[in-house]
């Protein structure tokens, strides 16, 4: 079942299917993939690319092989955000913005709360770091090393466009996703080199890429469809250094729970399930038993 059960669907969350390939020389890697999906119990259909119109529109695909994903979908995020930051308020919670970088408050070896920027603090019995892909930085300040690998990335969100596309692509050049307003959501990889981290934690790229990466995109639609950049966003994209989630509370700072993944459109709700499970009973989920933060240190 979809996220959020029998709610129903918005315009910023769709399941419309997803479809995927790879380079003209990726057969083999498509099958496999496609294989391992199956295996794993998700609804994979391998396809002709040449025949993904009886089951998406819109989409110009060419030669070759091609996964379609039925169950697939998409959220906009800062719909999601708003939607759960309005729940927390109606339930009672405490929403504060611009506290600036925060840190973990430890009082006799525990967590007992967080500061923030100008030396506000607030208490509690329990704190969970989720701050993206600053998280090893904040252990960091408790003696704690999580080993990183977050990638310079890019998100580039489209002008509104009429097109018949509802499908999430995955392509060799170009990933996009419709978001509301008829607009698109597009990145990739193939790009981040290109991206440059300033002494300010800003981030900067020649605007070619960004047109270059559209022009990728518009390639993509049938019909004479243009798409243009609206805005562009770069940071650093947070991914653990071993690829997988990191979650549990830190064995050397008990009350100190930690959320580290990508990605967190797929994986925040149910991580924020668990991880709530774990805070209120005291008790290790078997779910999160793979993906503690001390894994890294046991395995050196």
């Amino acid at each position: 079942m979809p996220p959020f059960g029998r709610r129903k669907l918005t315009c910023w969350l769709r399941f419309d299917g997803g479809l995927w390939w790879t380079t003209p020389d990726g057969a083999e890697a498509t099958r496999a993939r496609h294989a391992h999906e199956v295996a794993s119990g998700y609804e994979s259909h391998l396809i002709g690319r040449a025949d993904t119109s009886d089951r998406v529109s819109g989409v110009q695909v060419g030669a070759g092989l091609a996964i379609h994903n039925p169950g697939d979908g998409w959220v906009s995020l800062p719909h999601l955000i708003r939607e759960l930051a309005d729940e927390l308020v109606r339930r009672g919670g405490r929403l504060v913005t611009g506290a600036g970088r925060c840190s973990v408050l430890v009082e006799d070896g525990r967590a007992r709360g967080v500061r923030g920027a100008d030396g506000t603090s607030w208490r509690g019995d329990a704190v969970v770091a989720a701050c993206g892909a600053q998280t090893p930085a904040v252990l960091a300040e408790l003696g704690v090393d999580l080993p990183d690998a977050s990638p310079l990335s890019m998100l580039v969100i489209t002008e509104p466009v009429e097109t018949e596309v509802v499908t999430v692509l995955n392509t060799p050049r170009a990933a996009m996703r419709p978001n509301p307003g008829s607009t698109f959501a597009i990145d990739h990889s193939w790009y981040e080199e290109h991206i440059t981290e300033h002494a300010n934690g800003s981030c900067s790229i020649d605007e070619k890429y960004v047109k270059e990466l559209i022009a990728e995109a518009s390639v993509l639609l049938q019909g004479d469809v243009t798409l243009r950049a609206a805005s562009w966003r770069l940071g650093r994209k947070p991914i653990p250094a071993d690829g997988e989630p990191v979650f549990g509370e830190l064995e050397s700072v008990p009350g100190c729970h930690v959320a580290f993944t990508h990605s967190g459109a797929t994986l925040g709700l149910i991580a924020g399930e668990l991880t709530a499970y774990e805070v209120l009973t005291g008790t290790g989920h078997p779910l999160l038993a793979d993906f503690r933060p001390e894994r890294f240190s046991r395995t050196g």
